[in-house]
């Protein structure tokens, strides 16, 4: 499933996120039906990988064993942290039990191995998603008078999102989830004021006008107007710079 995965992979970027996306909204919005775009994030997720739980799933999903297996486990056993503020420097700390380098390549390998059977999870409950690292893009497709029910499945589907990331000492962070509907004006105004809403764990998530992902402004109506005008004013804050100089 790493095919929608475009986190450290060749000729693949947060550009190649935001298109599948865009395109997948565009042509629901050309079709005259509306679409979910959910943005899920998961807390430190760098920090937070178990390395007995990695060295499993490398094990049962990816069939690595003997001395590959063994070398993995010694690159993640007998870990340390150490922290230095200037010129002060303090451990180094307690082996760790967890955590995988972020700046490293192999580090990214191993996360997105970790994760990667998120995907089947997603898939079972049939909404379109994009990935890029641990940012989620979730993208339900439906027509008015099936919204209740895709909003079901979605709710359906970020509840045992939340459930896996547990399941793997991760945590599904729903103060940064983002929901948006998206379609057409005339689309947009016969959705019932009852379905602007995702309840994410225990939080109840609004439906907005605008998201931010991964860089770039998207707007309900997909107008990226709002993008638009976000550029155009750094351009001009970095042209007001460049006078004074």
């Amino acid at each position: 499933m790493l095919s929608r995965q475009s986190a450290y992979r060749a000729h693949h970027s947060t550009e190649t996120a935001i298109i599948a996306v865009h395109d997948e909204i565009t042509r629901a919005i050309d079709d005259g039906s509306v679409c979910t775009l959910t943005l899920l994030d998961l807390s430190a997720v760098f920090d937070t990988v178990d390395h007995q739980t990695f060295l499993r799933v490398l094990n049962r999903r990816f069939g690595v064993t003997g001395m590959a297996i063994d070398w993995c486990s010694s690159y993640l056993n007998k870990r340390s942290q150490t922290f230095q503020v200037s010129s002060d420097q303090s451990g180094p700390h307690t082996t760790l039990n967890c955590s995988v380098p972020q700046g490293l390549v192999l580090g990214r390998l191993m996360f997105i191995s970790y994760t990667e059977d998120l995907a089947d999870l997603i898939s079972s409950h049939q909404p379109k998603y994009h990935e890029f690292a641990d940012d989620t893009q979730l993208v339900g497709r439906t027509e008015i008078p099936k919204v209740p029910p895709t909003l079901g499945s979605l709710q359906r589907c970020t509840a045992n999102v939340g459930d896996w990331c547990a399941s793997r000492r991760l945590k599904l962070n729903e103060d940064k989830t983002e929901f948006m509907w998206c379609g057409s004006r005339a689309s947009l105004k016969k959705i019932a004021s009852n379905d602007l809403s995702l309840r994410v764990g225990k939080d109840v998530i609004t439906s907005v006008n605008a998201v931010r992902d991964l860089g770039v402004t998207l707007d309900s109506e997909l107008t990226m107007q709002r993008h638009a005008n976000k550029v155009a004013s750094a351009c001009f804050y970095h042209i007001r710079r460049l006078k004074q100089i």
